[in-house]
Protein backbone atom coordinates (compact mmCIF):
# COMPACT_ATOMS: atom_id res chain seq x y z
CA UNK A 1 0.00 0.00 0.00
CA UNK A 2 1.25 3.46 -0.65
CA UNK A 3 1.40 5.73 1.84
CA UNK A 4 1.65 9.28 1.50
CA UNK A 5 4.53 11.30 3.02
CA UNK A 6 3.58 12.90 5.80
CA UNK A 7 4.32 16.89 6.22
CA UNK A 8 5.89 18.40 9.15
CA UNK A 9 2.97 20.72 10.46
CA UNK A 10 4.78 23.63 9.93
CA UNK A 11 4.04 22.74 6.12
CA UNK A 12 0.64 22.04 6.74
CA UNK A 13 0.03 25.16 8.60
CA UNK A 14 1.85 27.07 5.39
CA UNK A 15 -0.29 25.47 2.93
CA UNK A 16 -3.79 26.31 4.83
CA UNK A 17 -2.11 30.37 5.10
CA UNK A 18 -2.02 29.66 0.92
CA UNK A 19 -5.23 28.63 0.46
CA UNK A 20 -6.62 31.15 2.45
CA UNK A 21 -5.18 34.07 1.08
CA UNK A 22 -6.08 32.77 -2.48
CA UNK A 23 -9.65 32.37 -1.32
CA UNK A 24 -9.75 35.93 0.31
CA UNK A 25 -8.18 37.21 -3.35
CA UNK A 26 -10.77 35.10 -5.17
CA UNK A 27 -13.48 36.51 -3.30
CA UNK A 28 -12.05 40.78 -3.08
CA UNK A 29 -11.93 39.98 -7.19
CA UNK A 30 -15.24 38.67 -7.61
CA UNK A 31 -16.94 41.61 -5.22
CA UNK A 32 -15.26 43.88 -7.56
CA UNK A 33 -16.24 42.79 -10.28
CA UNK A 34 -19.86 42.78 -8.54
CA UNK A 35 -20.00 46.30 -7.65
CA UNK A 36 -18.38 47.35 -10.95
CA UNK A 37 -21.08 45.30 -12.67
CA UNK A 38 -23.42 46.86 -10.78
CA UNK A 39 -22.16 50.67 -10.90
CA UNK A 40 -22.34 49.86 -14.67
CA UNK A 41 -25.99 49.08 -15.01
CA UNK A 42 -27.06 51.34 -12.29
CA UNK A 43 -24.92 53.77 -14.63
CA UNK A 44 -27.15 52.75 -17.43
CA UNK A 45 -30.46 53.19 -16.22
CA UNK A 46 -29.62 56.77 -15.50
CA UNK A 47 -28.72 57.00 -19.13
CA UNK A 48 -32.12 55.37 -20.24
CA UNK A 49 -33.72 57.71 -17.95
CA UNK A 50 -32.07 61.07 -18.88
CA UNK A 51 -32.72 60.01 -22.80
CA UNK A 52 -36.18 59.60 -21.84
CA UNK A 53 -36.32 63.03 -19.87
CA UNK A 54 -34.74 64.53 -22.94
CA UNK A 55 -37.39 62.72 -24.95
CA UNK A 56 -40.30 64.32 -22.94
CA UNK A 57 -38.80 67.37 -23.34
CA UNK A 58 -38.60 67.51 -26.48
CA UNK A 59 -41.89 66.70 -26.96
CA UNK A 60 -42.82 69.75 -24.92
CA UNK A 61 -40.47 72.07 -26.78
CA UNK A 62 -42.22 70.78 -29.82
CA UNK A 63 -45.60 71.66 -28.40
CA UNK A 64 -44.89 75.01 -27.15
CA UNK A 65 -43.36 75.87 -30.83
CA UNK A 66 -46.29 74.55 -32.18
CA UNK A 67 -48.14 76.93 -30.60
CA UNK A 68 -46.02 80.27 -30.58
CA UNK A 69 -46.30 79.68 -34.28
CA UNK A 70 -50.02 79.20 -34.61
CA UNK A 71 -50.57 82.31 -32.41
CA UNK A 72 -48.29 84.13 -34.82
CA UNK A 73 -49.95 82.90 -37.51
CA UNK A 74 -53.08 84.19 -36.20
CA UNK A 75 -51.46 87.53 -35.42
CA UNK A 76 -50.48 88.13 -39.12
CA UNK A 77 -54.00 86.80 -40.03
CA UNK A 78 -55.43 89.46 -37.76
CA UNK A 79 -53.26 92.07 -38.89
CA UNK A 80 -53.95 90.75 -42.93
CA UNK A 81 -57.63 91.12 -42.43
CA UNK A 82 -57.63 94.60 -40.34
CA UNK A 83 -55.97 95.81 -43.37
CA UNK A 84 -58.66 94.30 -45.69
CA UNK A 85 -61.27 95.83 -44.02
CA UNK A 86 -59.93 99.12 -43.89
CA UNK A 87 -59.04 99.14 -47.94
CA UNK A 88 -62.88 97.54 -47.74
CA UNK A 89 -64.27 100.12 -46.09
CA UNK A 90 -62.65 103.29 -47.45
CA UNK A 91 -63.65 101.95 -51.21
CA UNK A 92 -66.34 99.56 -50.57
CA UNK A 93 -68.26 100.30 -53.59
CA UNK A 94 -65.95 99.19 -55.89
CA UNK A 95 -64.38 96.20 -53.68
CA UNK A 96 -65.63 92.59 -53.32
CA UNK A 97 -63.58 90.06 -51.17
CA UNK A 98 -62.56 86.87 -51.98
CA UNK A 99 -60.34 83.90 -51.20
CA UNK A 100 -58.10 82.24 -52.82
CA UNK A 101 -58.94 78.29 -52.77
CA UNK A 102 -56.91 77.23 -55.29
CA UNK A 103 -53.88 77.34 -57.23
CA UNK A 104 -52.24 76.10 -60.81
CA UNK A 105 -49.95 73.53 -60.44
CA UNK A 106 -47.95 74.24 -63.69
CA UNK A 107 -45.14 76.42 -63.19
CA UNK A 108 -45.49 77.87 -66.54
CA UNK A 109 -49.00 79.16 -65.72
CA UNK A 110 -49.74 81.55 -62.67
CA UNK A 111 -53.20 81.03 -62.12
CA UNK A 112 -55.45 81.00 -58.46
CA UNK A 113 -58.74 79.76 -57.81
CA UNK A 114 -61.21 82.12 -56.26
CA UNK A 115 -64.64 81.42 -54.08
CA UNK A 116 -66.77 83.92 -55.81
CA UNK A 117 -67.72 83.99 -59.20
CA UNK A 118 -70.80 85.12 -61.21
CA UNK A 119 -73.21 85.23 -58.47
CA UNK A 120 -71.56 88.29 -57.33
CA UNK A 121 -71.29 90.07 -60.75
CA UNK A 122 -67.68 89.21 -61.65
CA UNK A 123 -66.95 89.32 -65.02
CA UNK A 124 -63.77 88.85 -67.33
CA UNK A 125 -61.01 90.98 -66.91
CA UNK A 126 -62.11 92.69 -63.33
CA UNK A 127 -58.52 93.57 -62.09
CA UNK A 128 -57.68 92.17 -58.31
CA UNK A 129 -55.79 93.85 -55.45
CA UNK A 130 -54.69 93.05 -52.41
CA UNK A 131 -54.99 94.58 -48.62
CA UNK A 132 -52.59 96.93 -50.05
CA UNK A 133 -53.92 97.66 -53.56
CA UNK A 134 -51.01 95.98 -54.97
CA UNK A 135 -52.17 94.74 -58.43
CA UNK A 136 -52.84 91.02 -57.87
CA UNK A 137 -53.90 90.50 -61.63
CA UNK A 138 -56.85 90.07 -63.99
CA UNK A 139 -60.01 87.78 -64.07
CA UNK A 140 -59.57 85.11 -67.01
CA UNK A 141 -62.69 83.16 -66.89
CA UNK A 142 -65.81 83.12 -64.41
CA UNK A 143 -68.26 80.34 -63.52
CA UNK A 144 -71.17 80.30 -61.50
CA UNK A 145 -69.56 80.43 -57.80
CA UNK A 146 -65.85 80.75 -58.60
CA UNK A 147 -63.37 82.54 -61.11
CA UNK A 148 -60.00 82.20 -61.92
CA UNK A 149 -57.36 85.12 -61.53
CA UNK A 150 -54.28 85.26 -64.32
CA UNK A 151 -51.64 86.83 -62.25
CA UNK A 152 -49.47 89.68 -63.12
CA UNK A 153 -46.28 87.29 -63.62
CA UNK A 154 -48.23 84.81 -66.25
CA UNK A 155 -46.94 85.48 -69.40
CA UNK A 156 -50.59 85.63 -70.76
CA UNK A 157 -50.70 88.42 -68.73
CA UNK A 158 -50.94 91.86 -70.09
CA UNK A 159 -51.82 95.57 -69.13
CA UNK A 160 -51.53 98.81 -69.75
CA UNK A 161 -49.51 100.97 -67.20
CA UNK A 162 -48.15 104.13 -66.04
CA UNK A 163 -44.03 104.89 -65.48
CA UNK A 164 -43.31 108.51 -65.09
CA UNK A 165 -45.98 109.85 -66.79
CA UNK A 166 -45.55 107.08 -69.98
CA UNK A 167 -48.23 105.05 -70.85
CA UNK A 168 -46.56 101.44 -71.85
CA UNK A 169 -47.76 97.42 -72.00
CA UNK A 170 -46.67 95.56 -69.36
CA UNK A 171 -46.56 91.82 -69.74
CA UNK A 172 -45.62 88.74 -67.00
CA UNK A 173 -42.43 87.45 -66.95
CA UNK A 174 -42.57 84.45 -64.62
CA UNK A 175 -39.71 84.63 -62.89
CA UNK A 176 -38.63 87.44 -63.75
CA UNK A 177 -41.43 89.42 -62.36
CA UNK A 178 -43.24 91.48 -65.80
CA UNK A 179 -41.81 93.53 -68.09
CA UNK A 180 -42.45 96.92 -69.64
CA UNK A 181 -42.37 96.67 -73.85
CA UNK A 182 -41.60 98.98 -76.27
CA UNK A 183 -40.51 101.55 -74.02
CA UNK A 184 -38.70 104.21 -75.74
CA UNK A 185 -34.93 103.69 -76.09
CA UNK A 186 -34.32 107.62 -75.26
CA UNK A 187 -37.00 107.70 -72.24
CA UNK A 188 -35.03 108.05 -68.99
CA UNK A 189 -36.32 104.97 -66.39
CA UNK A 190 -34.32 103.68 -63.46
CA UNK A 191 -34.18 101.14 -61.09
CA UNK A 192 -36.59 101.11 -58.43
CA UNK A 193 -38.96 103.67 -60.32
CA UNK A 194 -42.62 102.84 -59.32
CA UNK A 195 -45.14 101.41 -61.36
CA UNK A 196 -48.85 101.80 -61.65
CA UNK A 197 -52.18 102.12 -62.92
CA UNK A 198 -53.31 105.51 -62.14
CA UNK A 199 -57.02 106.71 -61.05
CA UNK A 200 -59.69 106.58 -63.48
CA UNK A 201 -63.01 108.54 -64.02
CA UNK A 202 -64.44 105.11 -62.78
CA UNK A 203 -62.22 104.31 -59.97
CA UNK A 204 -60.90 106.49 -57.16
CA UNK A 205 -57.99 103.59 -56.13
CA UNK A 206 -54.40 104.14 -57.29
CA UNK A 207 -53.28 100.30 -58.07
CA UNK A 208 -49.69 99.51 -57.01
CA UNK A 209 -48.00 96.92 -59.71
CA UNK A 210 -43.97 97.22 -58.91
CA UNK A 211 -40.94 99.08 -59.11
CA UNK A 212 -38.05 98.76 -61.88
CA UNK A 213 -35.70 95.75 -61.32
CA UNK A 214 -33.31 96.09 -64.15
CA UNK A 215 -33.20 97.96 -67.83
CA UNK A 216 -31.49 96.05 -70.43
CA UNK A 217 -30.45 98.67 -73.89
CA UNK A 218 -28.83 98.09 -76.89
CA UNK A 219 -27.65 101.16 -79.59
CA UNK A 220 -29.22 99.39 -82.32
CA UNK A 221 -32.26 99.19 -80.88
CA UNK A 222 -34.97 101.67 -80.62
CA UNK A 223 -36.36 100.65 -77.23
CA UNK A 224 -35.15 98.96 -74.15
CA UNK A 225 -36.44 96.22 -71.96
CA UNK A 226 -37.59 96.92 -68.46
CA UNK A 227 -38.37 94.32 -66.07
CA UNK A 228 -40.51 94.92 -62.64
CA UNK A 229 -40.91 93.60 -59.97
CA UNK A 230 -44.09 93.14 -58.40
CA UNK A 231 -44.60 94.59 -54.79
CA UNK A 232 -46.73 91.20 -54.05
CA UNK A 233 -45.66 88.30 -52.46
CA UNK A 234 -47.57 85.73 -54.59
CA UNK A 235 -46.93 82.71 -52.24
CA UNK A 236 -48.46 84.47 -48.99
CA UNK A 237 -51.33 85.42 -50.43
CA UNK A 238 -55.07 83.95 -49.29
CA UNK A 239 -57.22 87.09 -49.85
CA UNK A 240 -58.01 89.50 -52.47
CA UNK A 241 -59.83 92.03 -53.46
CA UNK A 242 -61.69 91.79 -57.03
CA UNK A 243 -62.72 95.58 -58.52
CA UNK A 244 -66.23 96.68 -59.53
CA UNK A 245 -65.72 97.70 -63.36
CA UNK A 246 -67.25 101.60 -64.12
CA UNK A 247 -70.39 100.79 -65.43
CA UNK A 248 -71.40 97.72 -62.22
CA UNK A 249 -70.54 100.62 -60.33
CA UNK A 250 -72.70 103.53 -61.68
CA UNK A 251 -75.49 100.69 -62.44
CA UNK A 252 -75.52 99.70 -58.40
CA UNK A 253 -75.36 103.44 -57.47
CA UNK A 254 -78.91 103.91 -59.72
Amino acid sequence: MLRLPKFPKIYSLGLYLVCGLFLIFSLNFLLKGLVKNLSYFKKLRTNQELIKENLELKKEVFKLKSFLSSQEELIQENERLKKMLKLKNRYKEVLIPVQIIGKSPFSWQRTFLLDKGKDFRIKENDLVVDFAANLVGKIERVEDSASWVRLLTDPEFKIIVNCKGLNVLLRGALYEGAKLEYVPYDFEIRVKDPINIPVSSGRSLEIKVGEVSSVRSETSSLTKDVFVKPYLDFANLKEVFILKREEDVVSEGN
